[in-house]
């Protein structure tokens, strides 16, 4: 290598080092097996236009080279909300243009920057491509540019024609737009794109922003880049109507009162099943307003809050009526909450009394409690509420570290079951599930689907929820029609009922996903079996604040083939916009944050006025919520969903945030410093938590958490570190975390029964990774700490009873989660099978005896 190669490639080294992938988005996925076709798209910048921009550039050589690179930037700034950008060149040699955006830039002084940035690049072209893509070592993915994804220049020719590098494996730039001569003064924009990846409109669309951001420029080059608008009117327009409320629902009446006219419609249907309980609409209103009566002599009214700690079962549909007949609104409260975040709860919330069992240890704290067992005979009133007094408050996870409320109308309520009335048509012959906790508004849907159109609810046990094969059978033998269902617990129904030879049995009509990004495959097998017309299935986006669902989207095989996570249209009376990080309408195509108006928006966090203010924002005459949650428009007017804008995410239809486990994690006073991340699959997300300090073992960290957490917020993972990787910036560097490891130890202890040796490949087949396999599983080894999940455990029931033909309850592995321990029930349940057989044999054995040879056979004793 020569001197000058040398310097030139040192100048690469530095130029590129920590160089960010522009993430510009895509249509589709990057395929494992890209195709490497590609198609074209065009449009021509007018000659006026041209004009105006090289007067704007000058009459420094490469200066109008430069301000055609600088307007492309501008609009991949906001296709990508990246600053740091890099692309290629489309000329022959390994011309890579790094340029920043960063500051208050002007057009003209981006024009500047990229001037330099040009001539360096065109100062040191001359190292070999392949020395440099060795020198750099990219990581190689099949198909993918190993230097830059998207490229743009000024050629005589159009992609196609015109000379360029290519990758090693002869993967062409993803994206590359090249301006052209087109003759009369004109010229001509050529994008040349991978169709695995882009769809030919995303691309004009591209072209057509970057002509309408060079048109901005030329009348305002002294103004700050972030104003230069690549959008035209015409896609503003759209955008604005796709995003617009269009209807309103009467919303000014309380959740009871449409109950009670619905008693008084059909007083002899079952409204609710809960095992052998089955209550009439009259019997259920009865029992609520002895519920009513019983608070009522607590001075419990309108303006008041009762918290309801209950089981699943008809007792907790009783008690939130009850409430809401009084006036007052429910804080519902899970029985399973750790008793420290209970507390919280309670003591936040302020509520004036709490429904709970008359055993139920409530946390300490002075609380009323009224248990169902004790009520009186007689009716308390029915309150005089409307749509705007409170119906319930809901905790959802906290930044901050701990658990906030969402304060909930009922006219919230109201009209987003109106609102949904055109798409459902719920009715009296309706069997719906209550298959989600109180404290998930997801059973918001499923009371309210049910109770206000004279339907049938089945209160579904929370050992059933964790079980799919006996939920499978409760839909059968209830015969439910409307069903609503997490994607993850979808997908553990769809296994069941894979396995289930009498598929036509089940009566369901609808089936709604609800709660987290959707599981396309698992929709496939399902519609495999049933096929997409009955039940239909639709998948809800929806968010706690703003009164549980905002979308609505009819699933197809067509449909999913051509998008991940379709969310689908906003309801017809609630507004949405999709902005950028400035708040500026994304582009169709283009990610962007959702936020969310109109009458379903809450009104705000309980006793949070500073959070609520950050998070409900004034907009031209409107309230929106910031969602957090990054969609975007697709090209029919419908919405896809990525996932979380920030650090909340959800875990299996419960959306947390990592800084409250992380708060958990610190609270423990061997622990100096932590930080929590998801790792694994999108369809088995698993937390991972990374933890700082020497003075705490795992298992009492563990204890810890439980004491504080829901099961479903406890990381599955804990990696002891020395010291939280951070970025230059100071911020921690979370691709610099290390992927958690099983590894067998000098504490591994190999399983030492056929039964637990059965046991390890069991749980190694669940688990399904190359990192647990059944030789280093342990006796000792927990299955959640090696990365297995509330769901997953559920199939360990039907895996156990092929093997060993006896039956395990799902409660047993939750609390036999170890090897060792869970291979001792099973032992223990095989043994008391044998002993019944046995005791059968010898009771047919003894039943023609006589007295005196039943006596002999026993020993002869007195």
């Amino acid at each position: 290598m020569t001197d000058s190669h040398g310097r030139q490639l040192a100048y690469w080294r530095q130029r590129l080092a920590d160089a960010p992938e522009l993430e510009f988005p895509t249509d589709r996925p990057r395929p494992n097996r890209p195709t490497g076709a590609r198609s074209w798209a065009a449009r021509e910048i007018p000659a006026v236009l041209v004009g105006e921009l090289r007067a704007l550039a000058g009459t420094r050589p490469s200066s109008f080279d430069a301000a055609l690179l600088a307007g492309f930037l501008v609009v991949l700034n906001r296709h990508t909300g990246q600053e740091d950008l890099v692309v290629g060149s489309t000329g022959p040699g390994p011309v890579v243009l790094r340029t920043n955006l960063a500051g208050d830039l002007t057009f003209r002084a981006l024009v500047d920057r990229c001037r330099g940035t040009v001539l360096d690049a065109a100062a040191h072209r001359d190292v070999p491509f392949g020395t440099l893509v060795d020198a750099l070592a990219p990581e190689h993915v099949p198909g993918r540019h190993p230097l830059f994804q998207v490229a743009f220049g000024v050629a005589a020719a159009p992609p196609g024609t015109a000379a360029g590098d290519t990758g090693p494996d002869g993967a062409a730039p993803d994206l590359e737009v090249v301006v052209v001569d087109a003759g009369d003064g004109g010229l001509g924009l050529h994008a040349g794109y991978s169709t695995d990846l882009f769809d030919g409109d995303r691309i004009t669309r591209l072209l057509d922003h970057v002509i309408t951001v060079y048109a901005r420029a030329v009348d305002a080059p002294d103004e700050p880049v972030g104003g230069l608008d690549p959008l035209g009117a015409d896609e503003r327009a759209t955008l604005a109507a796709w995003g617009a409320g269009r209807a309103g629902f009467p919303a000014d009446e309380s959740l009871y009162r449409l109950f009670a006219d619905q008693v008084r419609r059909t007083p002899d249907n079952i409204a609710v099943t809960a095992g052998d309980t089955h209550l009439t609409y009259a019997e259920l209103d009865a029992a609520a307003g002895r519920v009513a009566a019983r608070l009522a002599r607590l001075r419990v009214g309108a303006g008041d809050l009762v918290a309801v700690c209950l089981p699943r079962t008809a007792d907790l549909v009783t008690g939130i009526l009850g409430i809401l007949r009084t006036g007052a609104a429910y804080v519902p409260v899970d029985p399973d909450q750790p008793a420290d975040r209970m507390a919280h709860i309670l003591a936040d919330s302020g509520v004036k009394a709490v429904l709970a069992p008359a055993d139920f240890a409530l946390p300490a704290g002075g609380h009323v409690r009224v248990s169902m067992a004790d009520l009186p005979d007689e009716q308390g009133p029915v309150a005089a509420v409307g749509g705007t007094d409170l119906a319930y408050l809901i905790y959802t996870s906290g930044s901050t570290g701990r658990p906030k409320a969402v304060m909930i109308p009922h006219g919230n309520v109201v009209r987003l079951m109106r609102a949904t009335d055109d798409w459902y048509h719920f009715d009296d012959t309706d069997v719906h599930t209550l298959f989600h906790s109180a404290a998930f508004d997801a059973s918001v849907w499923e009371l309210w689907g049910a109770l206000l159109y004279g339907g049938r609810l089945v209160v579904v046990p929370y050992w059933e929820t964790r079980s799919p094969e006996r939920f499978h059978e409760l839909l059968r033998h209830e015969r439910v029609t409307v069903l609503e269902q997490t994607p993850a617990a979808f997908r553990q129904l769809v296994a069941v009922d894979e396995r289930r030879p009498d598929a036509g049995e089940l009566a369901l009509r609808v089936v709604v996903l609800v709660g987290e990004a959707l599981d396309p495959d698992s929709v496939r097998r399902w519609f495999d079996r049933h096929g997409e017309e009955r039940p239909r299935v639709v998948n809800m986006y929806g968010i706690t604040e703003t009164t549980v669902h905002v979308t609505y989207q009819v699933l197809s095989r067509e449909l999913l083939a051509r998008c991940a996570s379709p969310i689908g249209v906003a309801l017809p009376d609630m507004p949405v916009r999709v902005v950028d990080a400035a708040g500026r309408p994304a582009p169709i195509g283009v990610w962007g944050e959702l936020l969310v108006g109109g009458p379903a928006v809450s009104y705000g966090y309980l006793g949070r006025p500073e959070l609520t203010a950050r998070r409900f924002v004034p907009a031209d005459g409107d309230r929106l919520y910031r969602s957090g949650d990054l969609v975007r428009w697709l090209s029919d007017g419908t919405l896809e969903y990525l996932g979380r804008a920030d650090q909340q995410v959800k875990i299996r239809g419960f959306r947390i945030e990592l800084g409250e486990i992380e708060t958990a994690l610190t609270d423990h006073a061997g622990v100096t410093d932590a930080v929590v991340v998801v790792r694994g699959e999108a369809d088995n997300p698993l937390l991972v938590g990374y933890v700082v300090g020497t003075g705490y073992d795992e298992v009492a960290l563990r204890a810890h958490l439980a004491a504080r957490l829901p099961a479903y917020m406890v990381p599955a993972h804990l990696v002891r570190l020395d010291a939280i990787p951070l970025t230059g910036n100071g911020k921690t560097d979370r691709k610099a975390l290390p992927e958690p490891r099983h590894e067998i130890g000098a504490g591994f202890t190999p399983p030492a029964t056929a039964t637990e040796k059965t046991l390890a490949a069991v749980w190694a087949g669940i688990l399904g990774t190359d990192r647990i396999t059944a030789d280093r599983i342990g006796a000792r080894d927990n299955f959640f700490e090696l990365g297995g999940n509330s769901l997953q455990a559920t199939q360990i029931i039907s895996r156990v009873r092929d093997a060993f033909q006896i039956s395990l309850e799902a409660r047993q592995i939750f609390t036999h989660p170890t090897l060792e321990r869970l291979a001792g029930q099973i032992d223990e349940a095989v043994r008391q099978q044998l002993d019944a057989a046995e005791l059968d044999a010898l009771e047919a054995e003894i039943a023609g005896l006589s007295d005196a040879e039943i006596h002999k056979l026993l020993g002869g004793a007195g």
